[in-house]
């Protein structure tokens, strides 16, 4: 799995996308769009259908700050939760700091 956050030009008020790829035999996956996503997200120790459990910080365009909990069911990643901004979820920071469409971060299974 391997996920691409969409540089400033493709941004809003409300943050930028994020595209979850899964690589296959035929190519690469889009797995799912998170629209308005925004830099720190989690790869959380809790796991459903197999995959972790995703969290994301959102916040912006009139939106208050809170991390958004997302966990796979069996085809994507749905949302199911939200958690204050001041309290993350416990896991491994995968995606810190600043990126653009032009880099891929990949995102190596857990065991």
């Amino acid at each position: 799995m391997f996920a691409y956050l969409l540089g400033s030009i493709f941004c809003g008020t409300g943050g930028c996308n994020l595209l979850l790829f899964t690589a296959g035999k035929g190519g690469d996956s889009l797995l799912n769009n998170f629209p308005i996503c925004r830099l720190l997200v989690i790869v959380s120790d809790g796991r459903n259908a197999g995959w972790n459990d995703l969290i994301r910080l959102e916040y912006g365009g009139g939106v208050a700050a809170s991390y958004v909990k997302h966990t796979f069911d069996g085809e994507k990643y749905v949302e199911q939760g939200r958690l204050p901004a001041d309290n993350p979820s416990e896991g491994t920071e995968v995606l810190t700091g600043d990126f653009t469409f032009h880099n891929v971060i990949p995102l190596p299974p857990r065991n």
